[in-house]
């Protein structure tokens, strides 16, 4: 089972995220009635209470299904999914700015096994 904790920003490569308009207000999708994007002061580390640690993950946003989380991981760079059941990673883009623009064409596939797995 997993946690939400306030944040560490320091322990991420989040300086896009964290520059950025959305850090204050976040992002809300009128397409998908989501808040995709979660401002800084809602921005959460996830921590795994069955082992007893963080995961090593900072959440900034949701697509709203399934669990599902985007957001940095710890020493790696980029913006990356995370899918509780499976505990499984996938990058998704290079930046911020590019998970923006990917999400508000409709290209960002953050289910799609044809991308980036890393676990």
């Amino acid at each position: 089972m997993f946690e939400e904790i306030d944040p560490d920003f320091t322990a991420y490569q989040c300086n896009d995220y964290l520059n950025s308009d959305y850090a204050i207000n976040g992002y809300y999708s009128k397409q998908d009635e989501w808040q995709v994007v979660l401002p800084k002061s809602e921005a959460k580390e996830i921590f795994n209470e069955d082992e007893g640690e963080l995961i090593g993950f900072l959440k900034v946003g949701s697509p709203g299904v399934d669990g599902i989380s985007f957001g940095y991981r710890r020493d790696e760079s980029g913006i990356w999914s995370h899918e509780p059941y499976e505990g499984n990673f996938r990058r998704i883009a290079n930046d911020f700015n590019e998970f923006i623009q990917l999400f508000q064409s409709r290209l960002l596939k953050w289910w799609d096994r044809t991308s980036i797995d890393i676990a």
